[in-house]
């Protein structure tokens, strides 16, 4: 399978997982996880989706890599309301992990809705399991930073110096000028007293 994928023939991929299906009477875990990366990364997009159901049904597990796969799929193309969907069912199903997270909370930034994306980044904070890292911390960062929530990029920044996680380089710039006119608002203050 792995092989056409390599040489762009996602089809034929497809065709010897099903002729291991007639032959084996089923297939592993491997194989499914298998087919349906490469159908994700030839975002074929119906094909990957009837096989998470069918691997859904087939009751094999770990289901997680498939989610993934899936996830980044929609990512890439857009499809936010289908992403939000794979992470609702992928908490159902399984034991999400800091990747499914980390793929949901850029969806929501990218749309916009920082509300929800807040939420996502403090369960991921208060989770021990799943925990923030610094691809997280940009990203609401980002968030933060595009939509003008400064005093809120600011905590982020502090929580990342505390944790040491490095800071994207254009968000850094833009922090740094949003904290000196913080700092400048500051000094006005004072100065007025």
């Amino acid at each position: 399978m792995e092989a056409y994928s390599k040489i762009g023939e996602p089809m034929k991929s497809l065709e010897i997982f099903r002729e291991m299906q007639e032959q084996l009477g089923s297939t592993n875990v491997a194989a499914h996880h298998k087919i349906i990366e490469i159908l994700c990364k030839a975002q074929e997009v119906e094909l990957a989706e009837s096989l998470i159901i069918e691997f859904i049904n087939s009751n094999l597990k770990p289901l997680t890599p498939s989610y993934i796969d899936m996830m980044s799929m929609y990512f890439s193309l857009s499809l936010h309301d289908k992403l939000e969907l794979a992470f609702s069912q992928c908490h159902e199903k399984c034991r999400p992990n800091r990747t499914i997270y980390s793929i949901y909370l850029d969806s929501l930034v990218n749309v916009g809705n920082l509300d929800k994306a807040e939420e996502i980044f403090n369960q991921m904070l208060s989770d021990g399991a799943i925990s923030v890292h610094t691809r997280s911390c940009n990203t609401i960062l980002r968030g933060y930073l595009s939509s003008g929530e400064y005093v809120k990029a600011e905590k982020i920044y502090d929580l990342m110096c505390q944790k040491k996680c490095d800071i994207d380089s254009p968000l850094m710039e833009k922090l740094d000028y949003v904290m000196s006119l913080s700092r400048k608002e500051v000094k006005r203050h004072f100065l007025l007293l």
